[in-house]
């Protein structure tokens, strides 16, 4: 049965385990920044906060962490 399904069995699962790992290192690279730009968190009211100007105080800087991990969550779930 393993056989008639899978014809050449080794060679599916050879470009399975290539393709996965393609897809997890390109993810990686490219795919994990992208998500200001292509989240859907914007149409719930969940967006990217804007980058904080150098010198920011402690407080603003907790805010924009709060506020970047939230959005980073949404992208991450949707």
């Amino acid at each position: 049965m393993f056989l008639s399904f899978f014809p050449k069995p080794k060679l599916f699962f050879l470009t399975f385990a290539l393709w996965a790992l393609a897809c997890v290192i390109s993810w990686y690279t490219f795919g994990q920044d992208l998500g200001s730009s292509l989240s859907l968190g914007q149409f719930f009211g969940v967006d990217f906060p804007t980058p904080l100007a150098e010198g920011a105080e402690q407080a603003a800087q907790m805010a924009y962490q709060e506020s970047y991990g939230f959005a980073s969550d949404v992208w991450l779930y949707q």
